[in-house]
């Protein structure tokens, strides 16, 4: 069966990262799963532009 976020037993805990560089959101997603977090949001308008590759 297909695991669902529906129907737990506990609520979640989310985790939202705003950082500028992949290194800081890497190192931040493993700081917030050690502390807990059962998911993660990547808020990617956030990384600075230089680092972006523009999808061809």
């Amino acid at each position: 069966m297909k695991q669902t976020f529906l129907h737990q037993n506990r609520p979640f805990v989310t985790a939202m990262i705003q950082c500028s560089t992949p290194d800081e959101d890497r190192y931040a997603i493993k700081n917030a799963i050690y502390d807990g977090a059962t998911a993660i949001g990547v808020q990617l308008e956030k990384i600075m532009p230089d680092l972006k590759t523009p999808q061809k």
